[in-house]
């Protein structure tokens, strides 16, 4: 899913089981959180070496120790390298961390990565047709 299909979807989702998310920006954050506290299990990969690169290192800090106490899982330093189906009308995603690859499951994608990606029609064609497939 999409940031701007997020909204009315939580209020459909009771209780959903588990949501990736893909970008540590305020976007990406602020959903993480609040599916958290809707009770999902949330994970938050970023590419970059930390949260919210445009903040200070020690703010940025003190946000991913606050997702961490809300039993968020921080992943930086990682990209996305595919996502597939998992059965069950869940999804396998394949991260690639500084430890290696690493995969996981979750009911939902929520891709919260800047706008900017979309003005490649190719690109933009290919992400819709992800989404599709996984939109229930």
């Amino acid at each position: 899913m999409i940031t701007k299909s997020c909204i009315p979807l939580s209020c459909r989702l009771k209780g959903f089981m588990t949501s990736v998310g893909a970008g540590g920006g305020y976007i990406g954050l602020e959903f993480g959180q609040m599916f958290r506290r809707f009770g999902s299990e949330v994970t938050i990969i970023q590419s970059a070496a930390r949260l919210m690169m445009i903040e200070d290192e020690d703010v940025s800090d003190e946000v991913a120790a606050i997702l961490r106490d809300d039993r968020i899982t921080v992943l930086t330093s990682s990209t996305s390298v595919r996502v597939e189906p998992a059965g069950g009308g869940r999804l396998r995603l394949t991260v690639r961390t500084q430890d290696g690859e690493r995969q996981l499951e979750g009911s939902h994608l929520l891709s919260a990565m800047a706008d900017a990606i979309f003005t490649h029609p190719l690109l933009a064609e290919g992400l819709n047709a992800l989404f599709a497939t996984f939109d229930a």
